[in-house]
């Protein structure tokens, strides 16, 4: 039976420290919206490719302008949330 290799992410050193973060206060998924601005939340969220968002019938848990250049491989484009446990897990520290 083959393995599934997981994916590794490329992450500096504050992208990780954000992630650890948003992990301790709840968080679970991080998404990028269409207008690039990257959000996080506690309940799996769904794409409304109608009003180009992420969303859940409970609250975005974060919303971050401030972060737009963060996390280069979370797209719009993704199919489904990227899970916070899934890039800490697989992740390696390059320099900023």
């Amino acid at each position: 039976m083959e393995t599934k290799i997981k994916e590794q992410f490329e992450i500096t050193k504050f992208e990780k420290q954000i992630l650890k973060r948003l992990k301790k206060r709840g968080g679970k998924y991080i998404v990028r919206e269409k207008n690039k601005r990257i959000c996080g939340f506690i309940e799996k969220p769904h794409k409304d490719t109608r009003f180009c968002i992420w969303c859940h019938n409970t609250e975005m848990f974060c919303d971050a302008l401030l972060f737009m250049d963060l996390f280069p491989f979370i797209k719009w484009e993704d199919e489904e949330p990227t899970k916070i446990d899934d890039v800490l897990e697989n992740c390696i520290v390059v320099e900023e």
